[in-house]
């Protein structure tokens, strides 16, 4: 026990000796620098439309949402994938148009 009170009164002296001192810092200024990095968007693939999730409904809310062109794509995409609705999609596509 010795030791840790000796060590103890080691410690205060250091403590009291460091408060004596009126031992001021200075902070330290940083630069502010800022680095221009090209970075990958990794929201890209989960955002990108896929030819076998276009559906009517998909583009139909795309038009509520006020989206006028990605509907138009998606129903451009629907005439390839449905040729037997190719009149149905080419008449919603004449009247969106005529929209923008």
């Amino acid at each position: 026990q010795k030791i840790t009170k000796q060590k103890s009164l080691a410690q205060l002296n250091v403590i009291k000796d460091f408060i004596q001192k009126a031992v001021r810092f200075t902070p330290q200024t940083r630069q502010k620098t800022f680095h221009v990095t090209s970075q990958v968007d990794l929201s890209l693939p989960s955002t990108a439309l896929k030819d076998d999730l276009l559906t009517e409904n998909l583009a139909q809310v795309l038009l509520e949402q006020g989206k006028l062109k990605r509907a138009i794509a998606i129903y451009n995409k629907l005439m390839l994938k449905y040729p037997e609705k190719k009149t149905y999609f080419a008449t919603l596509i004449a009247e969106l148009k005529r929209q923008i």
